[in-house]
């Protein structure tokens, strides 16, 4: 059985994963789009709110835990 989407409030099949969560095709291709968009134009460090996408799921995610202080 395929999980479910990760992304809040989606109730798709999860066929894909994004930093090991799963997500659905249209959420994985948001984030990737997000994610090249964010890294391509040097906004490292920038505001939060340029990733909307990412910061649906970025409780999920490993290393977003450990950077937020909530990895236990």
């Amino acid at each position: 059985m395929h999980p479910l989407c990760k992304m809040p409030g989606c109730t798709d099949r999860a066929t894909a994963t994004f930093a090991q969560v799963p997500l659905c095709e249209l959420h994985h291709d948001e984030i990737w789009v997000e994610t090249r968009h964010y890294y391509t134009k040097h906004q490292q460090g920038a505001d939060r709110d340029t990733r909307p996408q990412y910061r649906k799921i970025d409780s999920l995610i490993h290393w977003s835990r450990k950077r937020m202080g909530r990895l236990k």
